[in-house]
């Protein structure tokens, strides 16, 4: 597995998103190019940063090689303190993602993801990232 910058290629994998100047991710792929997972990062303020993550085969998490990149990026690199995820109340395996990540629900957005669907803001500060204090395996 290898961790790369997204390219444009990458962008077309996530059918919503539309790819704005600010955007930067990073992709777990194969050697091969498949794909496992897509992580995009926007919406950037002085102090937060907006992601959207995309899973495509769980390989992507082996040894948690990408996910210590991926906040290590976001908090270390990009020097942010809170990352922020917008998820559907619908998408159930988005949220389980979410808990397990380490990020907390903060509020909902009545109707915000679709008529009927509320959107559930996420957060994890910088100094509850247990990424960043974590070793990795490869």
């Amino acid at each position: 597995m290898r961790i790369v910058s997204a390219t444009d290629e990458h962008y077309k994998y996530i059918p919503y998103y539309v790819k704005t100047p600010s955007s930067r991710g990073l992709v777990a792929e194969s050697d091969e190019g498949k794909v496992y997972i897509i992580c995009i990062l926007d919406s950037w303020t002085a102090g937060s940063v907006q992601m959207h993550i995309t899973v495509f085969s769980p390989i992507g998490f082996k040894n948690y090689t990408f996910i210590n990149e991926v906040f290590n990026f976001a908090f270390i690199t990009a020097d942010r303190l809170t990352a922020i995820l917008v998820i559907g109340e619908d998408n159930v395996k988005a949220i389980n993602l979410a808990n397990r990540l380490g990020f907390s629900a903060i509020a909902h957005i009545s109707n915000g993801h679709a008529h009927g669907v509320d959107s559930v803001l996420y957060q994890m500060r910088k100094a509850d990232c247990k990424w960043l204090k974590r070793k990795h395996n490869g």
